[in-house]
């Protein structure tokens, strides 16, 4: 009797376990095939997402409206469209941007490509262009971006939605030219004029000058008009005109080039008022009033902090803070140095990446400068004293091992902990480079006006435009004495294959989070070149 019931019992139990063998199989068949069904799905779904963006929301139209962007552009995506045809910012150093088809690009494509950052449909081309490329690819979600001085054959949009690389990413390439800088001259051809004179708010009467008036020319009316930033003189026999511009930035944005003047109905001309503009003194910044952001400004010390300060003030008109509280600074003319009240200043100066004023700040702006050449300004400030004081070769040589622990400091510490670093209160961060500050200014003026918001107002436009004005003249004339240079004997204290290594490492934190990327080829210059 036991043994029956024993044996029955376990011919149940075999049972019983085939039933849930089976059953267990079919559910992992199913899953496997209902898997493959859902990634062909997602798949499918990513094509059909993209061509509604391209296609279904923004039909191809034709671009008749504007000669600054090109002629027979599709207007695929009309949000990045208008961006660019609208961005004053845009206008005043882009002679044109052409469209040239699409490329899907995975992340890994090509080594030798500018790696992808996050951007928008003006920040992008301003970088691209600040670093002399002479193409900008912007992503579908108009917030990824890299620069490139090839089109890479980019295809039609449909074709490169063929592709069938889940991974890929589609993006619009463009190609973008540059205007001619700016002559530091007092007065200055800029081209010629063929907008409306009523959109550059002239006065509605010739200022000055008919049929009688013999004298009436290109340089006799720049003189009429010095009170304003620049004239247009119309020379059409024997009714000359001239008329005086309120802004700059909207004469420059309706003039195409020419060789001279003369080849002109009507001549745009910059003044001398030009320069004015931004030399007004900066003041203490009213939230209630004021539209300009309480910035932070984040560097590792050595890294032109001060100059951007000052850059900072000229463009917004806003006094400028710190943490330091630098009498020196202060007499130098930085005025916010040493006012306590955060909500006074913006663009305040920090080494540190928990200064108690961040929890305060509406927007981040982050300073990256080689870092040789950063840790090279902060030892001659720290031994000799004051921000732009040098030192001689034989000083250098005897605290060499100084620079040294500033340059350690710098490159295994301070820069990475700035590559890595994230607000707490996750506030926008822009990142902009002293050498592209350096090699182009306005590009990089121009960015920082689009992240503060700022850059579809002519006046801070203007101011800007001055900025760069009047740093090219102060370049130009300046008769300050040239400091020794160092870099030479400060590169042979450090190893360069240690130090680039690092600086690899530094560069991959900046593109892992798509916030910059580091100008190493140039870095590596310096040691090739020394």
């Amino acid at each position: 009797m036991y043994r029956s019931v024993k044996l029955t019992y376990c011919n149940y139990c075999g049972n019983r376990y085939l039933v849930f063998v089976l059953f267990f199989a079919t559910f992992l068949i199913y899953s496997i095939l209902n898997q493959i069904k859902l990634i062909d799905r997602g798949f499918k779904n990513r094509i059909l997402n993209q061509k509604m963006q391209i296609e279904s929301t923004y039909p191809r139209l034709e671009v008749n409206d504007s000669n600054w962007f090109s002629n027979s552009v599709p207007k695929f995506h009309k949000d990045s469209y208008f961006a660019f045809v609208d961005s004053l910012a845009l206008q005043l150093v882009a002679e044109s941007i052409e469209f040239r088809g699409c490329i899907a690009r995975n992340n890994y494509w090509n080594e030798n490509l500018a790696p992808v950052i996050y951007s928008d449909p003006i920040d992008c081309p301003l970088f691209c262009l600040g670093r002399s490329y002479s193409y900008f690819n912007l992503a579908v979600d108009n917030k990824h971006c890299f620069c490139s001085n090839s089109s890479f054959g980019a295809n039609d949009c449909e074709a490169e939605l063929k592709r069938d690389d889940l991974s890929a990413v589609l993006y619009r390439s463009y190609e973008i030219k540059p205007r001619a800088k700016l002559s530091t001259k007092n007065t200055s051809f800029l081209g010629c004029f063929s907008g409306d004179i009523a959109q550059i708010g002239h006065n509605s009467e010739p200022l000055w000058g008919s049929s009688n008036e013999s004298n009436l020319n290109a340089k006799s009316c720049s003189d009429s008009c010095k009170t304003f930033q620049s004239s247009l003189f119309a020379n059409r026999q024997p009714n000359s005109s001239c008329y005086c511009g309120i802004s700059l930035v909207e004469s420059i944005k309706n003039v195409h080039k020419a060789d001279s003047h003369l080849k002109c109905d009507i001549a745009a001309f910059k003044t001398e008022k030009s320069f004015d503009i931004c030399r007004q003194q900066a003041v203490f910044l009213d939230p209630k009033t004021s539209k300009v952001p309480r910035v932070a400004l984040v560097s590792v010390a050595g890294s032109g902090n001060t100059w951007t300060r000052y850059l900072a003030e000229s463009v917004t008109g806003i006094l400028t803070g710190s943490l330091y509280n630098d009498i020196n600074l202060f007499r130098g003319g930085l005025r916010g140095e040493i006012e306590k009240n955060w909500n006074k200043t913006t663009f305040i100066k920090s080494h540190i990446l928990d200064a108690p004023f961040f929890p305060y700040m509406d927007k981040f702006v982050f300073l990256i400068r080689n870092p040789i050449r950063s840790a090279l300004a902060e030892f001659q400030r720290q031994l000799a004293g004051g921000h732009t004081s040098g030192m001689s070769v034989h000083e250098f040589r005897n605290n060499s091992k100084r620079f040294f622990q500033i340059f350690k400091s710098h490159i295994t510490s301070s820069l990475p902990r700035l590559a890595q670093f994230q607000p707490k209160q996750s506030q926008p961060v822009l990142t902009i480079s002293y050498e592209d500050m350096t090699d182009n200014l306005l590009p990089q003026l121009l960015r920082i006006a689009h992240f503060l918001e700022m850059d579809s107002d002519t006046i801070i436009l203007d101011r800007a435009v001055c900025t760069e004005l009047n740093q090219a003249r102060i370049k130009a004339k300046s008769k300050r004495v040239q400091k020794e240079d160092l870099s030479p004997l400060a590169l042979k204290v450090i190893a360069k294959n240690k130090t680039f290594e690092q600086l690899e490492k530094i560069n991959n934190f900046f593109i892992d989070r798509k916030t910059h990327h580091m100008r190493l080829k140039d870095y590596q210059a310096s040691f090739d070149n020394s």
